[in-house]
């Protein structure tokens, strides 16, 4: 029986047209790469995160990602850090998976693989901030 659902037959039907400009893998923990069709975002989504203590500063962090169907990534939730993606050659290490309800997951990504990056100085391990 088909999915009567517009909302997710609409969001995978753009993945599949969009998805096929780029070659994008993903490689599950213990599994073998995957041609997938997604969507990447290089123009970086912009991701709020609210500082804590008195001064309660909100932060933006520019993090690139990429959309893709969630069935290509079923259980990341558990484990994202051993998951890989491949956007065009150039690889990348899943930091957090967002499930939406619209039958497709935001995979938020970065180049090393210990989801850190040295600070501009060189000393001491911390995001880069914008």
């Amino acid at each position: 029986m088909r999915e009567r659902d517009p909302f997710k037959r609409a969001s995978r039907r753009i993945l599949r047209r969009l998805g096929r400009h780029h070659e994008i893998l993903i490689k599950p923990p213990l599994g073998e790469w995957l041609k997938v069709d997604a969507v990447p975002n290089q123009p970086m989504l912009d991701v709020e995160i609210t500082g804590g203590g008195k001064g309660g500063q909100d932060l933006q962090m520019r993090q690139p990602h990429v959309v893709i169907e969630s069935r290509h990534c079923v259980d990341i939730e558990l484990e994202p850090e051993s998951w890989s993606v491949k956007i065009d050659g150039v690889e990348y290490y899943v930091t957090k998976p967002y499930a939406k309800d619209d039958g497709v997951t935001y995979l938020f990504l970065n180049d090393q693989p210990d989801a850190t990056k040295q600070s501009p100085e060189g000393e001491g391990r911390g995001r880069t901030w914008c």
